[in-house]
């Protein structure tokens, strides 16, 4: 668990990325890096209701359970991926100055490391 907070911190460090959140399937956060003042606490439990939600959605639709998700507001985008087989969830808030792309690849990228270290 002492490698996530560096992994995250390498995460935030990519430009526009102001918040890393690695959040159990109950809503906790189980580690947090952010640049800003974002609640991460509030975030994790937004979340974790809304991949609820939206897994849950696509059981209904017959497309299988949620890997990832991005939605993109005004001012910035939110994306999110499912990083375990025990529901930890990877989200990342970035500003709409960053590149979604890079971002998408970013997050991709540390998935993985970041579930290794759970």
């Amino acid at each position: 668990m002492e490698e996530l907070k560096p992994l995250l911190s390498n995460l935030i460090s990519v430009d526009g990325i102001t918040a890393a959140v690695v959040i159990g399937r109950d809503g906790f956060v189980i580690e947090s890096v952010t640049n800003s003042s974002l609640d991460t606490d509030a975030i994790a439990g937004i979340i974790s209701g809304g991949v609820r939600n939206t897994d849950e959605m696509g059981k209904d639709l017959g497309i299988g359970t949620l890997s990832q998700s991005m939605i993109e507001y005004e001012g910035g985008m939110i994306l999110t991926r499912v990083i375990n087989d025990n529901g930890a969830i990877l989200t990342v808030v970035a500003t709409d100055k960053a590149l979604i792309g890079n971002v998408r690849y970013q997050l991709n990228k540390f998935a993985d490391q970041i579930a290794k270290s759970l």
